[in-house]
């Protein structure tokens, strides 16, 4: 080989890598040739995780062959149809947009079984009240023979009897884990009784409790709270002990070892506070407009925050000291919770879902519906909602992809009542005809 092919051939290897290593950079760096736009642009990453994982994951209805919690790279700029599939799940879709240079995520995502609901009791259950802290309901069954309380462990799916064949009974209220005071009427008299569900046989009639009652509630496993002839009193569980405010109240709440509780005048409803251990040294908390439908929702930390079930008015509380800075939403709202820890609240109206942040003050739609919503709980710490609609349940994601909020429906032939299990593993409800049936969550 001649000195001058030699140099030819070495000024050519220049050359070739002067031109590939470019490239090979820039493909590096996700830089591709886009046929239709005729130009090299830079692609954009997808990160993609669902709850469970291994769900194939398409774009445009084209199979990437990966399966979450997966990232997928180099994709054109532009808006794609993204649909997971799982065997045994409903399949998710949704629209988002991929950027340039970017990373665009879709988190949290759960995929709900495709399975039948599973009844586990065919009797017919009236009142229903739930347990906290418990796996398990207290609920009411009717036949010819009178009236029976029943104990229903979600859990394991057993029914005991606690009283059987009664002529009327009402659920007072739940006192622990393992009691809880029913009303039993009976030719006009209305006795109380204190269950136990772990020895039905032990039941106890509480004589000393011959008055009407209402808005029971415990204060420890030895005295309750109730309203009686409008007075908040103080009952004891063990003997006739008891003590009554003097004021005439319309309402009541438990918070935080504290008692609130509102009375009212023609214009004013005002807000005390007081111990449950006396009644004792009341606190004028704050003046809201005159109701007899306040109720409390349990707000973390010392604010409070107040519903007018009656005009669909919501109140945030901040007790702050010379006096209490309140603060009434602008949007109507029956019902709220915490969506995450003092951060996020979810409020609620017959058709209208929204949030609202503490740490910028900004309210903002969710999503508004053609029928009237019922009852709404969260899903565990996840961006989801679950809530009764025109006798179905709907699970609602919170995060939307492409403006479009996906709504799942969980269950149909709904009564009015559901709960979640503690571990929101599974959903229980009641059918128009009362019968009792379970929905896997995931």
């Amino acid at each position: 080989m001649t000195q001058r092919t030699r140099r030819i051939l070495y000024l050519s290897f220049i050359l070739i890598f002067l031109i590939i290593a470019p490239l090979l950079m820039m493909h590096t760096a996700g830089y591709r040739y886009d046929w239709s736009r005729k130009q090299i642009i830079k692609t954009g990453v997808l990160t993609v995780k669902s709850m469970p994982s291994g769900a194939s994951v398409f774009l445009n209805n084209n199979n990437t062959y990966q399966k979450t919690p997966a990232t997928i790279s180099n994709i054109y700029p532009g808006t794609y149809n993204i649909k997971l599939e799982k065997d045994g799940y409903l399949s998710w879709e949704g629209v988002l947009a991929i950027d340039n240079d970017s990373a665009s995520n879709i988190e949290n995502l759960v995929l709900f079984p495709n399975l039948s609901n599973e009844i586990l009791s065919s009797l017919a259950f009236t009142q229903t009240l739930e347990i906290p802290d418990q796996d398990k309901v207290l609920a009411i069954t009717a036949n010819d023979a009178g009236q029976t309380l029943t104990l229903l462990d979600l859990a394991t799916g057993k029914i005991s009897s606690l009283r059987e064949n009664e002529p009327a009974i009402s659920i007072d209220s739940v006192v622990d884990d393992n009691k809880a005071i029913i009303s039993i009427q009976s030719a006009g008299q209305n006795s109380h009784m204190m269950v136990y569900f772990d020895t039905p046989e032990k039941s106890e009639e509480l004589n000393w409790l011959n008055e009407e009652l209402s808005a029971i509630s415990p204060i420890n496993d030895t005295a309750i709270l109730a309203l009686s002839e409008q007075k908040l009193c103080r009952f004891s569980l063990i003997e006739a002990n008891k003590f009554c405010d003097g004021q005439i109240i319309s309402s009541y709440f438990q918070k935080d070892n504290k008692i609130y509780y509102f009375t009212e005048d023609e214009k004013t409803s005002y807000l005390y506070s007081t111990s449950p251990a006396d009644l004792l040294d009341s606190r004028l908390i704050a003046r809201l407009p005159s109701s007899a439908d306040y109720r409390l929702i349990t707000v973390p930390g010392n604010n409070l925050l107040v519903v007018d079930q009656s005009s669909n008015k919501l109140f945030f509380i901040e007790q702050t000291e010379p006096q209490s800075r309140i603060t009434e939403f602008s949007n109507p709202a029956k019902d709220a919770f915490w969506l995450t820890q003092d951060k996020e609240l979810i409020y609620y109206n017959d058709f209208e879902i929204w949030s609202w942040r503490t740490d910028n003050n900004q309210h903002k739609l969710i999503n508004r519906v053609s029928e009237a919503i019922g009852r709404m709980v969260r899903l565990d710490n996840l961006p989801y909602v679950i809530y009764s609609q025109n006798n179905k349940i709907q699970a609602l994601e919170l995060e939307s992809y492409g403006n479009i909020r996906r709504v799942v429906t969980l269950a149909e032939n709904l009564d009015t009542w559901f709960t979640l299990s503690r571990n929101y593993e599974n959903i229980y409800y009641l059918d128009s005809s009362g019968r009792f049936w379970k929905r896997l969550l995931n």
